[in-house]
């Protein structure tokens, strides 16, 4: 029985390829496939199956020398007989865990993608190829596929286009960490970039951009930095530890800048809202000092000498143990004299001496009181 059976198979296989070109020639070779289906004969099955897909896939020769179009029919065959062949080495390729096994059940996938581009299974199709290509080492290519799943494919559920982005991002940071050059690092900020452009909205996305403040920081874009770390203290995704992180970029970047009123306002922020340990406390404090001061010489620098006074003056009650509440007091006293406003000078003077007798500008006070007191005739 399994001999006859295998005889009419190949009765159509050989009319088949006496006459490859006719338009029947699918439809024929079809036939002769399901009847060695009967015969039991699993290898001879398979193989005609593969052969069947050769022939009639997307650009074959048979489709070029008729220039036929593909009917219905036959595309049904096609993908039938395909379905089957990418299943069998795929999972023969899972149970070798070899690179040769896994690239050619990836050949298959292939052949799947050219030859039904418009199929309802063409994303999930191009997924199980973007596995096996991965599996096979073949970082590239397989990274080449999620991203036309996490980008192009726009009939594919939100939740594995994310998952798609995700792989790419995972791919990039491997490489960065095998080597810390200026080109994995740009890569792995632009997939980041584009993940986060496109899948704000998953939990995912605070983990993604906490790692991208890092890398702006690491590659000196204070800037990008800033901004992303905005993002993150927002996020309805972020962990405390990821916002209170954001908001010390956020500080120590502002203060970087020269942006010194931001950083005051963010070191507050800080200080008021975060646990902080002992040293980071003592730090955020020394760097709002500085920024104050900071502030105020540039009211200085523009000739706004009431304005700086005032900001000398916040100084002192902002941070009164400081280096620059020191300086602040006394370059105060200086404005004063300026200003011809001996009284207020004489009182920032000697509090300036009452309250650091050590300081070695104290020294230079009884001639800066003696001007004052000169000029208000108080001896």
């Amino acid at each position: 029985q399994q001999e006859r059976l295998q005889d009419t198979a190949n009765t159509y296989i050989t009319f088949v390829r006496e006459n490859p070109y006719t338009e029947s020639a699918p439809l024929f070779e079809h036939r002769g496939i399901e009847v060695l289906s009967k015969s039991g004969f699993v290898d001879l099955v398979l193989q005609a199956k593969e052969n069947f897909v050769l022939t009639y896939q997307a650009g074959s020769d048979y489709w070029l020398n008729t220039e036929l179009e593909r009917s219905v029919e036959v595309s049904n065959i096609l993908y039938e007989h395909l379905d089957q062949v990418m299943n069998y080495y795929h999972a023969e390729a899972q149970q070798s865990k070899e690179k040769t096994a896994y690239l050619k059940a990836a050949s298959w996938y292939e052949i799947f993608l050219n030859s039904f581009p418009e199929h309802n299974d063409i994303d999930d199709k191009r997924w199980l190829l973007a596995e096996v290509l991965f599996d096979a080492g073949e970082q590239q290519r397989s990274m080449t596929q999620y991203d036309i799943l996490a980008y192009q494919a726009s009939s594919l559920a939100m939740d594995r286009r994310e998952e798609a982005g995700f792989r790419i991002i995972l791919s990039a940071q491997q490489n960065y960490e095998l080597l810390e050059d200026d080109n994995n690092i740009s890569t792995l900020i632009i997939e980041s970039e584009r993940y986060l452009g496109t899948f704000s909205d998953f939990e995912r996305s605070a983990d993604v951009a906490s790692q991208t403040v890092e890398l702006y920081i690491k590659r000196g874009d204070i800037n990008a930095a800033l901004a992303l770390a905005s993002q993150v203290v927002s996020s309805q995704f972020a962990s405390p530890e990821q916002k209170k992180r954001s908001q010390i970029v956020i500080a120590d970047g502002e203060y970087d800048l020269g942006n010194y009123l931001a950083a005051e306002l963010a070191y507050s922020n800080l200080l008021a809202t975060v646990e902080l340990t002992n040293e980071q406390i003592a730090s955020f404090r020394d760097r709002r000092a500085k920024s104050i001061f900071k502030q105020a010489e540039s009211l200085k620098l523009a000739e706004q000498q009431r304005a700086a006074i005032a900001m000398f003056a916040h100084l002192a009650k902002t941070e009164p143990n400081s280096e620059e509440r020191k300086l602040g007091d006394y370059d105060a006293s200086m404005l004063l004299l300026g200003l011809e406003d001996y009284s207020a000078a004489i009182a920032m003077l000697t509090g300036f001496a009452s309250n650091f007798p050590s300081h070695e500008l104290v020294s230079s006070v009884p001639a800066k009181l003696l001007i004052a007191y000169a000029a208000t005739e108080n001896w």
